[in-house]
């Protein structure tokens, strides 16, 4: 019996799949998903020679080349059950592909199936680990799945991809979730207890991989919303972005900076890397044997004061910092003492979006107590340069001052530069949707003027505002 129908599907093929069958099979498969239903017409505009020999055969008709066919799926399927070929439209499809023939209705059932399948699965791992479902982690789950939640886009598109992976990664970010919510989180070694734990270490506990956690992986993410959610929702400035598991933002292009992404985790339990995010820093009217330096976040926090200052000068750029660096050095070097003033400028490079020992620095400086200075930025003209400045804009305020960083700085710089670097079609279609804080008209320039301008090329300008301001005179 099975050789017989071996033998018959072999021969469905054979028949079937011959070029002159090619365009009309597409249609009929088109016409059935469309319609869920055997019925309409499938149409073969301009047939082609081979199409017309296969219909005219099966069929018994006579169209010539170049006609338009129009086949009946009824028909087809009439045609196909009195054939040597006993099969309906959609038992054919799955003889000539393998696959059942699947209307629009029958894709989204399976959608919602595989998608119930992976928290159905989330949840009978967290079961067989021993513990009980956290209420707040089941809210979550229930909620994500609902695509009310944070973390459903992020999610969503990791299941179009692997829905195994979306099952990897959603238990690891619920089992750390967990973790949190059931007061577990904290690291011991011998007698010593911490109230904390580290990120690392917690991924490591929950997945086994130290990065998994990471908001550079799609459990990170994950994981990192359900934090926000648990500390109120959009708590942390404008986290109103849902990260792609694939091309994360920025958190200057998504309006955040880092600090308040640490606070998140701080308020969990979760003790970030405060070793690793560092700024540069130059005090030139400070102590002559003071070279410029570099602080950890570590640092900043645990100091009990720093020294006032009148200014605060940001850079985006190591070289511009640098170069800046050897200007103050060589004008010092050219006196036979430090100046005497009142006004002590601080040069910093955030060396890109502004880390958080940047942000915190400036904190301290503001916190310590009344500050009448500026916060004075000057970053690339591009995309992420306007980026780091709305970041600093935002969070100073009255404070921020744009150096040398404003249409006509740009105007003038592109029009002075011969070599100049296009920008991108995608950063132009950035540039459509942004506005700079401080300059209305910035980007907007910058997308009908179509080139990037560096801080490397109005270097000398830099230097010579800096050389000023540690005279006590502002920048433009």
């Amino acid at each position: 019996m099975r050789e017989r129908e071996k033998t018959r599907e072999d021969n469905a093929r054979g028949y079937f799949l011959k070029p002159g069958f090619r365009r009309m099979l597409a249609e009929v498969w088109r016409r059935y998903e469309g319609l869920e239903k055997v019925g309409g017409h499938a149409v073969i505009a301009a047939a082609s020679a081979e199409e017309c020999e296969a219909v005219n055969t099966f069929f018994g008709w006579n169209v010539k080349p170049g006609d338009t066919i129009k086949v009946p799926l009824p028909l087809f399927e009439r045609e196909l059950a009195s054939s040597s070929f006993p099969y309906s439209i959609t038992e054919l499809h799955v003889v000539l592909s393998g696959k059942p023939l699947l209307t629009k209705t029958d894709r989204e059932l399976l959608a919602r199936d595989a998608w119930s399948a992976i928290f159905r699965e989330v949840r009978e791992v967290l079961l067989g680990d021993g513990g009980d479902i956290h209420p707040q982690l089941n809210n979550w789950l229930e909620r994500l799945m609902q695509g009310a939640a944070g973390g459903y886009r992020t999610l969503k598109e990791l299941m179009r991809e692997s829905p195994a992976a979306a099952v990897r990664s959603l238990t690891a970010a619920s089992r750390a979730f967990n973790v949190i919510l059931t007061s577990e989180a904290g690291f011991g070694s011998g007698s010593l207890q911490l109230p904390s734990i580290r990120l690392p270490v917690l991924a490591a506990q929950v997945s086994g991989d130290a990065h998994a956690l990471d908001r550079t992986r799609p459990a990170g993410r994950l994981f990192f919303q359900a934090l926000k959610e648990r500390a109120g929702g959009n708590k942390a400035g404008d986290f109103t972005f849902e990260e792609s598991p694939y091309n994360a933002p920025t958190d200057a292009a998504a309006g955040l900076n880092s600090l308040l992404v640490r606070e998140i985790y701080r308020a969990a339990g979760i003790a970030d890397d405060d070793i690793s995010s560092i700024v540069h820093f130059y005090d030139p009217l400070g102590q002559r044997s003071t070279p410029p330096g570099v602080l950890t976040l570590r640092q900043i926090e645990a100091a009990e004061r720093f020294e006032p200052f009148s200014d605060v000068y940001v850079v985006e750029n190591p070289p511009v910092f640098s170069t800046l660096v050897d200007l103050a050095e060589a004008r010092l070097g050219m006196r036979a003492e430090l100046p005497v003033c009142a006004h002590r400028p601080l040069l910093l490079c955030v060396s890109g979006p502004a880390s958080a020992a940047a942000l915190r620095l400036i904190d301290r400086l503001v916190e310590q107590g009344p500050w009448s200075g500026r916060l004075f930025y000057s970053g690339d003209f591009d995309v992420k340069g306007l980026e780091i400045g709305n970041v600093l804009a935002a969070r100073y305020r009255e404070h921020f001052a744009a150096w040398r960083f404003g249409a006509g700085t740009y105007a003038q710089g592109v029009k002075a530069t011969e070599r100049r670097l296009s920008l991108s079609g995608e950063e132009r279609a950035r540039l459509g949707k942004f506005k700079a804080l401080w300059d209305a008209r910035l980007a907007d320039d910058m997308n009908a003027g179509g080139y990037k301008l560096f801080q490397e090329q109005f270097i000398s300008e830099l230097g010579t505002d800096w050389l000023n301001a540690m005279e006590g005179r502002h920048p433009r």
